[in-house]
């Protein structure tokens, strides 16, 4: 045996001894009955609110985590009976150095099937409120979380005084705190409940964002939502909550459906072809704005009420708040072939600049 090779088995030996070493320190120190009451003072004194917990136990590998199953905290008063969040299993994450010292510092919280019921009353109050902490203390522990996870996790939001419902499941979130930011990234399915004439929307979302917790400010790195055939990318910055500057690709495979979304009462009786956005949306979460290109691909449109439509409708229009710029379009009504140019001011009172070229015969066009 070559020198090398007995340094290298001497080290590995060493590296052997102080793992073994450092599993049985921790296993010593990290009684069933001193784990229960860690999980039972971090979860009453880090949450500040009654809670109930089920089973708790020990994880030691690569990781050292203290698992914490049937986690129930109630919600705030005056919110009702239902609990404000529920989990089936919380894993507390220690870091080991200290833990070596025989100190519990909890380094990453991940949280697999929880349920949040988020809830605003009439007076516009909420049951909770985010102020997240980096560095956090109690009774035998203390929080340093630089991450928290959440795996198949829900979030239900319900607004009474707008009378709104909407809730993202299978959510997979990693949510890590950078100075004063908190930084979110995963996915995760969107769900607005029904109402009397759209039915409830599924849409699947993707994120990479930053919410700074002093400027109130959302800065979005990138936004993707896809529903059906349809597919939009944003990226931008929301500040204070309000104020609003995103741009905004989006590729309308099929509108045909979209049509779902259109209240029933103004809902075309037919409608396909595909729809491509470019541009940015601007103004306040009250009053949005979208500025950019639109290209028609395709697009057919039967109105509401009519037994003939519009086909193969293709071209391009710049919209600028209410009004639409640069259009040039084409399509065909019956056995005719329609080109339209120009512009449409004000499209909720509208003024029209436009010129209309009919190639072909409209007498066989049924309204």
């Amino acid at each position: 045996m070559n020198k090398t090779t007995k340094i290298i088995l001497v080290v590995a030996f060493v590296v052997v001894v102080c793992i073994v070493a450092a599993y049985v320190a921790i296993s010593s120190y990290l009684t069933p009955e001193r784990v229960q009451s860690i999980a039972n003072r971090v979860a009453s004194e880090g949450l500040q609110k009654r809670v109930t917990i089920g089973a708790v136990g020990i994880r030691i590998g690569l990781t050292t985590g203290i698992t914490i199953n049937d986690v129930v905290v109630a919600n705030t008063k005056g919110f009702g009976p239902q609990p404000l969040l529920t989990v089936e299993q919380a894993t507390l994450v220690l870091r080991l150095l200290p833990l070596l010292q025989r100190k519990i510092v909890i380094g990453r919280v991940d949280l697999r099937r929880a349920h949040a019921r988020i809830m605003s009353n009439e007076k516009g109050e909420t049951n909770f409120e985010l102020k997240p902490s980096q560095a956090q203390s109690g009774k035998g522990w203390a929080l340093a979380v630089s991450s928290v996870t959440l795996s198949h996790s829900t979030v239900e939001y319900v607004d009474k005084k707008n009378n709104n419902k909407m809730r993202l499941e299978d959510i997979k979130q990693t949510i890590s705190l950078k100075g004063n930011a908190l930084i979110f990234s995963g996915d995760g399915a969107f769900h607005i409940a029904a109402s009397k004439d759209v039915p409830e929307i599924t849409v699947q979302l993707s994120n990479r964002l930053a919410y700074d917790l002093e400027e109130k400010q959302i800065n979005i790195e990138r936004l993707t939502a896809e529903y059906e055939r349809a597919f939009i990318e944003a990226a931008g910055t929301i500040m204070d909550s309000k104020d609003v500057n995103i741009t905004v690709k989006g590729d309308i495979g099929n509108i045909a459906a979209l049509a779902a979304l259109i209240p029933s009462k103004s809902r075309p009786e037919k409608m396909g072809g595909s729809v491509y956005i470019d541009g940015t949306v601007r103004g306040t979460l009250e009053k949005l704005t979208y500025e950019g290109l639109c290209e028609l691909k395709d697009v057919a449109l039967i109105p509401k009420g009519m037994n003939r439509g519009i086909e193969k409708i293709n071209g391009k229009l710049k919209l600028e708040q209410t009004n639409a710029k640069d259009i040039t379009v084409q399509g065909r009504i019956g056995n005719a072939q329609v080109e339209v140019t120009g512009s449409v001011d004000n499209v909720n009172k509208p003024v029209f600049d436009l010129a209309v070229l009919i190639q072909g015969d409209l007498s066989n066009f049924e309204s």
